[in-house]
């Protein structure tokens, strides 16, 4: 940050005229201040009228008010420095970086020291020049600080006079043409925004604007216009305290000042009333590429009312049952200048994280003079708690690199516009889940900082949407990977054994309406009669058509069927579990509700029923719809969270945990004030004997024969189980050439555990193609390949002949 601290310049542009020709000019921009502040205050929340009423008191207040000597006891805060956060190998992750930061206090602003002798139209024109004074004070620190404003117009007062409009043109024609340089709208547009809020009190233009050194002459000329104000970020800040701490408590307006602009503003305070430099901490996150979406954000409350919602909820943590009267029950956590974790560990775990304020107590007289300390009342700010994860920075820096790695191979050989992915790695025995990946990241160290225009832009861009995490907030069709829960399903419901077979020929023809009579479905091989094993292995979907689709009767054709291509005379009686039954083993894996990892914003995914069906579409559920969830397409979503869970489980024989990334929560002193709990949350009514089945299918999915054949050979000793998924999405783009049918963008999935016989981790990836066709077996299975070599480096070592 770059201070102006031209003096100069600065007193020639905030000097206010105190007599001479230009008084009466002077006088009445102060009266038009006068007027606005409780518009001001509007701009901070919903306290105009309590802003207003607060104003009066310390301007217009009478001497009598002033010179009681009523007292009370008040306390002055000191912030505590936030907690540490580490990974599992108590590698620091994040620090607090000390930094300098700007605050007012109120009290010490420039204030009316009334005359008895004064006349009642000098006493008016001694508060104009307060309130110009004060002005004066927020500009400058604007200034210097390159803070934001944000521009307003009260309509009554720009139009003026409706009798007298004509006579007013002129004028506001030359506010219409200075508002169009400032804004860099047409002053034509600017007219009719305010000719629709004619009616309203005030009128504040959208967005925010930066003046520097070139503009802010300008803007002071501006501000001569009549009906027009600005409110700067500080006095924003300033005017919200007001209802929160008390006129001598400084207020942080900026913050993140290195030494030497400290330094500099400190040298300016005499010219600078009620303005101080606090020392204080900043959150400086490691690697934002590695750990932005695990760890988060700090920022201020977005709002008073989420503030309040805070303080509701942080008090629980200080309340005496034993004397619910005790005043510590009703302290203020957060005061409007702290900042709170909004998003990541920083938010999920806040109230480890944010520590005690220090302080002590003092009496204080009417006018907000401290008379003395009381006694016994000091109090040490004590440190937020360290948290530590169960991520392993080694292992989420590998899987970060394996991902983007074969993100940009995407890119380079399909053109896919590929932009996100995610992966997961989680330890089968206890859930806690070691790396956790997303693409796009962002840089979260931005919000420790000060935002620029382009920050914003990118960090909100909804397109690209980087604060999104992919791997808990970002639903997908799973594709192939859900045919292990089909699978399961159809053991379970016993209509499938490990010797029923069905004949793939690839196409199939299904009865549909009276409309269009015929249906085609596809595999995307060939594989003949295969049975539930071989099905896994080959990712066989004409087989999990059979699985899913139930016998019931068809509204136009009877029993459901379906008959080989070219032949519609032999029909094929579906005999499969249906819809309820997929429903029924889906939620018995935790799908469609969130896993309740320890992270916010995870997502449900979504459980596809008869009647969700129903209300989305406005149509009857159909074979079709129940063929489509069968092999993880159509309304089925997940997160690559949810799938790697899903397959932990099938890996451990059946135990589902909750997903967890902390580790343990430590104090100041290093005591253990949270430690790890595993958390079971049921073990699954499936047979042991139908989970081994489909951990074969897995195993021969990574054979020379199966989907992930190109793993075979590649990874030594090590035996893996998985299972690709191509799921595909979105508009048609084109047509294959070779089949002629039509091409839509598909997503990359594999899904695995290993070692297979004593399983210890699950490893999900998926690649999300933006706009082509991408192969789970071409792009996440290599992915896959290179987190498993890191996990397992002996085993993985391929000797040569």
């Amino acid at each position: 940050m770059v201070l102006n601290l031209d003096e100069e310049k600065l007193a020639r542009q905030n000097q206010g005229d105190e007599g001479g020709p230009n008084r009466n000019r002077v006088t009445g921009r102060a009266q038009t201040l006068s007027r606005l502040n409780f518009l001001r205050l509007g701009i901070g929340g919903s306290f105009a009228i309590l802003g207003w009423r607060l104003w009066d008191m310390q301007i217009n207040r009478p001497p009598e008010a002033r010179n009681t000597t009523q007292q009370e006891i008040r306390p002055i805060k000191i912030k505590a420095p936030r907690g540490i956060i580490y990974d599992a190998n108590e590698q620091k992750l994040v620090s607090n970086k000390p930094t300098y930061s700007v605050t007012l206090t109120r009290y010490d602003l420039p204030k009316l020291v009334d005359n008895k002798d004064w006349s009642k139209d000098e006493r008016a024109r001694q508060k104009d020049l307060v309130t110009l004074q004060r002005q004066a004070v927020f500009d400058s620190l604007a200034r210097f600080l390159v803070m934001d404003y944000v521009v307003g117009v009260v309509p009554e007062q720009f139009f003026g006079d409706p009798k007298v409009a004509a006579a007013g043109e002129e004028d506001q024609n030359a506010t219409l043409n200075a508002l169009e340089r400032l804004l860099g709208r047409a002053a034509i547009d600017v007219k009719k925004d305010l000719q629709k809020a004619r009616k309203q009190d005030l009128y504040v233009f959208p967005g925010r604007i930066q003046l520097n050194d070139s503009r802010f002459a300008d803007f002071l000329k501006l501000r001569e216009r009549k009906g027009v104000f600005f409110l700067s970020e500080a006095e924003r800040v300033v005017f919200v305290s007001t209802f929160a701490t008390a006129d001598y408590e400084p207020v942080v307006v900026a913050s993140g000042l290195n030494r030497e602009d400290a330094m500099l503003l400190e040298e300016k305070r005499l010219d600078l009333p009620g303005v101080g430099i606090q020392i204080g901490y900043v959150r400086e996150y490691s690697d934002p590429k590695l750990f932005a979406h695990i760890l988060g954000y700090n920022g201020y409350f977005r709002s008073e009312e989420s503030r309040e919602a805070a303080n509701k909820e942080a008090a629980k943590d200080y309340i005496d049952t034993v004397n619910p009267d005790n005043p510590i029950n009703s302290r203020v956590v957060y005061d409007p200048d702290d900042k709170v974790g909004l998003a990541g560990v920083e938010a999920q775990f806040e109230a480890y994280l944010r520590g005690q304020k220090g302080g002590r107590d003092v009496v204080v007289d009417s006018s907000g003079h401290i008379i003395e300390t009381v006694k016994d009342s000091e109090r040490e700010a004590l440190a937020g708690n360290s948290v530590y994860l169960t991520i392993r920075g080694d292992l989420q820096k590998v899987v970060t690199a394996a991902l983007d790695k074969q993100i940009s191979e995407a890119n380079k050989e399909k053109s896919a516009g590929v932009s996100e992915g995610a992966a997961v790695v989680m330890d089968v025995t206890n859930g806690q889940v070691l790396a956790l990946v997303a693409f796009p990241y962002y840089d979260n160290n931005k919000f420790s900082g000060r935002l620029t225009d382009g920050d914003v832009k990118a960090l909100f861009d909804p397109e690209k949407a980087p604060l999104v995490n992919r791997a808990i907030s970002a639903r997908y069709a799973p594709g192939s990977t859900f045919k292990l829960i089909t699978a399961l399903c159809g053991l379970g419901e016993g209509n499938i054994d490990s010797n029923r077979t069905y004949n793939c020929s690839q196409f199939i023809d299904i009865p549909t309406t009276q409309v269009q009579q015929f249906q085609e479905f596809r595999c995307w091989g060939k594989h003949g009669s295969v049975n539930v094993v071989g099905a896994v292995e080959q990712s066989c979907d004409i087989f999990f058509y059979n699985v899913g689709v139930a016998g019931e009767s068809n509204e136009f054709f009877g029993a459901n069927r379906y008959y080989e291509k070219g032949n519609r005379k032999d029909a094929n009686l579906f005999r499969g579990v249906g819809i309820e039954a997929i429903n029924k083993y889906m939620d018995m894996f935790g799908l469609g509700k969130p896993t309740g990892i320890e992270l916010p914003n995870e997502y449900n995914g979504n459980l596809p029923t008869r009647a969700s069906h129903l209300r989305a579409t406005g149509n009857p559920w159909s074979v079709g719809d129940t063929m489509t969830t069968s092999i993880g397409q159509g309304e089925v979503e997940m997160t690559p969270l949810q799938v790697c869970n899903m397959t932990a489980t099938i890996a451990n024989g059946g135990t589902l945990y909750q997903p967890t990334i902390l580790k343990e929560v430590r104090d100041t002193k290093r005591n253990v004030v949270k430690a790890f709990e595993k958390i079971k949350l049921r073990d699954l009514p499936v047979s042991p004997y139908h989970l081994q089945l489909v951990r074969q299918g897995m195993l021969n999915v990574t054979a020379p024969r199966g989907t992930a054949s190109r793993l075979a050979g590649q990874l030594g000793r090590l035996q893996v189980a998985g299972k690709t998924g191509t799921a595909e999405y979105g508009e048609i783009y084109g047509v294959d050439p070779e089949t002629k049918l039509p091409l839509r963008a598909t997503h990359a999935w594999f899904t695995a555990y290993a070692p297979y016989d004593k399983p210890k981790y699950a490893v999900t990836v998926l690649i999300a193609a933006g706009s082509r066709q991408i192969e789970g077996s071409t792009f996440a299975v290599p992915a896959a390949k290179d987190i498993l070599t890191y996990l397992f480096p002996d085993e993985t070592k391929v000797t040569k002949a």
